[in-house]
């Protein structure tokens, strides 16, 4: 999988991603202001990337697939 070009919650680019060689097991914490709180997943059915936003994603940002591949997941992001 590809990380998104940039982080939709701080800006960081792609290149500031680091990937984990393992399953996290326990608890995983992260900062505040890392929590998305978006109410509606998208689902890119080209690349299964998900989007986080309150509307339907114009394209996606891993694979450039137009909003026609989009799906909308069941559950919030956030409540």
């Amino acid at each position: 999988m590809v990380p998104p070009a940039e982080c939709p919650n701080c800006g960081a680019l792609r290149e500031e991603f680091k990937k984990l060689d393992f399953e996290p097991s326990g608890n995983v914490y992260v900062s505040e202001e890392h929590i998305p709180r978006h109410k509606k997943r998208w689902e890119c059915d080209v690349c299964g990337r998900v989007e986080l936003s309150d509307e339907l994603p114009a394209e996606c940002a891993s694979c450039g697939a137009t909003k026609e591949h989009f799906s909308q997941l069941n559950g919030n992001s956030a409540e």
